[in-house]
């Protein structure tokens, strides 16, 4: 199972490299690298706290290159993978408190997180392909329909505590 999270996170840091590498900036790419080495690093530690840390560096190494000059399809794959590997490295890290797993937990994980990994894909590529232009009262009114849309969920979740 951790070796599918490594893999992960060399496959999200990797393509950032590549992608760094093609439009020639020396700086990103290098700090992507160091960054994926200590990622590949951490992953054989006991703790579960540096994963949440590499993804935050992936999410934000990817979201300046999406602003800047890298390619919004190769972020929106690196992404998924460091969110892939995140949430097998997180899982794997609770898995090892117990002695005898049963593999159709871990099947049953997989297959939720391959379902949520092409929704997730499904959604980037619309979302990379959609152009809207509205205003800032309609973006106003959909940030509050969100806010409270959430709001809703969350205590109905407190309410079942």
């Amino acid at each position: 199972m951790k070796w599918s999270a490594r893999a992960s996170w060399l496959l999200g840091y990797g393509l950032l490299l590549v992608l760094w590498l093609l439009h020639a900036q020396w700086y990103w790419a290098l700090l992507t690298a160091s960054l994926g080495a200590m990622a590949l690093a951490t992953s054989y530690w006991r703790f579960s706290w540096p994963a949440s840390g590499h993804l935050l560096a992936l999410l934000t190494v990817a979201s300046f290159g999406t602003a800047t000059v890298l390619n919004g399809w190769g972020t929106l794959l690196s992404v998924l993978c460091g969110l892939a590997a995140w949430d097998v490295e997180l899982f794997a890290r609770r898995l090892e408190l117990f002695r005898d797993v049963h593999r159709s937990i871990v099947r049953a994980h997989l297959k939720r997180l391959a379902l949520v990994f092409i929704l997730s894909g499904a959604a980037g590529a619309v979302a990379l392909n959609l152009r809207l232009s509205f205003g800032f009262g309609w973006a106003l009114l959909l940030a509050f329909g969100f806010l409270v849309t959430f709001l809703v969920l969350l205590r109905q979740g407190l309410e079942r505590q």
